[in-house]
């Protein structure tokens, strides 16, 4: 797992830059997917956490993930959503067990098999956040 977690950091280094998948956004409500992308910073966060990484590295994390939430339930509102917050709640704690499940309860095998589609999600979410306001990305 150790071997997985380090070369989906060096992937992450790497998301910043690339193409990501449009498509995303296509398959489910632009709020879901702020959600999840809320799950998956904090995810990161976590994994950042573990390996030691600075405290300002994982605090900038959760408070991308916080702005997606954020941004979630904004969006949730706009879309009809009758009750966004508990939506929004239920969505991301949905989203928080696939992605935990799949970052840190995998084995290294089914990690890297992944490795593509979790690149795709951080780079559409790094975009997504930039289009939308949410993350200051340059």
């Amino acid at each position: 797992m150790r071997l997985a977690i380090a070369v989906m950091t060096g992937l992450l280094a790497l998301g910043a830059c690339g193409k990501a998948g449009e498509a995303k956004s296509a398959s489910q409500p632009i709020s879901e997917s702020m959600a999840e992308c809320a799950a998956i910073f904090n995810v990161t966060a976590l994994t950042a956490e573990r390996k030691g990484k600075s405290a300002q590295q994982v605090s900038a994390m959760r408070e991308g993930a916080g702005a997606f939430r954020e941004a979630a339930v904004k969006r949730a509102g706009v879309e009809g959503a009758s009750r966004p917050e508990a939506d929004v709640r239920k969505t991301y704690a949905e989203k928080y067990a696939k992605w935990e499940a799949r970052w840190l309860g995998s084995s290294d095998a089914a990690f890297i098999l992944d490795a593509r589609e979790n690149l795709d999600w951080v780079q559409y979410c790094g975009k997504m956040g930039k289009a939308h306001g949410v993350l200051p990305v340059r």
